[in-house]
C-alpha cells in the first residue's frame, strides 16, 4: 500500500486490495492481447513474449522479497507462491521455436522490475500489492488455460505451466494466500 492509498481498518487487506486495484484489472482485461487469447488468434511470439516479461516480473518480485527481510512479508511469502520456475519451464519448452522475447514486452517488464526494486527499498510493505495482483491473475490464467491450450496446440503441461500454476488446488492455493494476507497484515503494519 502507498502513501496515497488510505487505509481502512473496517476492511481486510484482501478486501482493501481489491477495491483499490479495481479500474487496472479491468485495464487489462480490455486489451487486446486478451481478446486475440480467446478468438485462438494470438501469435506465438506474444504469447512467449507474456512469458518472457512475466519472468522479469516474477524474478524481480521474489528476489525483492527474500531481500527484504521483512517481518511482515514473512507472514505472507511462500515458496509455493513461486512462478519463475514455472515461467522457465514454459520460455524452455518455446526455446527449439527460436521465439524471442519481444522488446517492447521487455522494457515494460524492466520499468516494472526497477520500480518493484525501488519499493522494496523505499516501502516495503507495498511489494504486497505486487504479490497481491500477481497471485491473483493466476485465477485469470486458469480461465484462459484453454484458450493457451487450443490456440498453440498444447496438450499436458508443457508450455502451460505458469498458466496452470496450481493445477486443480487453484481454489485452495487462492484461500492459503489470502488467509495470509489478512492474518500477516494488520492496519499497523501499513
Amino acid at each position: 500500500m502507498t502513501e496515497q492509498t488510505k487505509v481502512d481498518p473496517g476492511r481486510t487487506i484482501m478486501e482493501q486490495l481489491k477495491i483499490h486495484t479495481r479500474d487496472a484489472h479491468a485495464e487489462v482485461e480490455s486489451l487486446s492481447y486478451f481478446d486475440a487469447l480467446i478468438d485462438h488468434t494470438l501469435p506465438l511470439v506474444s504469447y512467449a513474449g507474456q512469458l518472457h516479461a512475466m519472468a522479469v516480473v516474477h524474478g524481480t518480485l521474489e528476489a525483492e522479497i527474500a531481500a527484504a527481510e521483512t517481518d511482515l512479508l514473512s507472514r505472507v511469502w511462500d515458496d509455493r507462491l513461486r512462478k519463475l520456475p514455472l515461467l522457465e519451464k514454459d520460455i524452455a519448452f518455446f526455446e527449439p521455436r527460436a521465439v524471442a522475447a519481444v522488446p517492447d514486452a521487455m522494457n515494460a517488464a524492466e520499468r516494472m522490475a526497477e520500480t518493484i526494486h525501488r519499493r522494496r527499498i523505499d516501502d516495503p510493505a507495498s511489494l504486497l500489492g505486487y504479490l497481491y495482483v500477481l497471485e491473483g491473475s493466476t485465477l485469470g490464467h486458469a480461465m484462459h488455460r484453454p484458450d493457451v491450450a487450443a490456440t498453440f496446440q498444447l496438450s499436458g503441461s508443457d508450455g502451460l505451466h505458469y498458466y496452470t500454476s496450481y493445477g486443480d488446488r487453484l481454489e485452495e492455493s487462492w484461500a492459503r494466500f489470502s488467509e495470509s494476507m489478512n492474518t500477516g497484515v494488520q492496519a499497523a503494519d501499513l
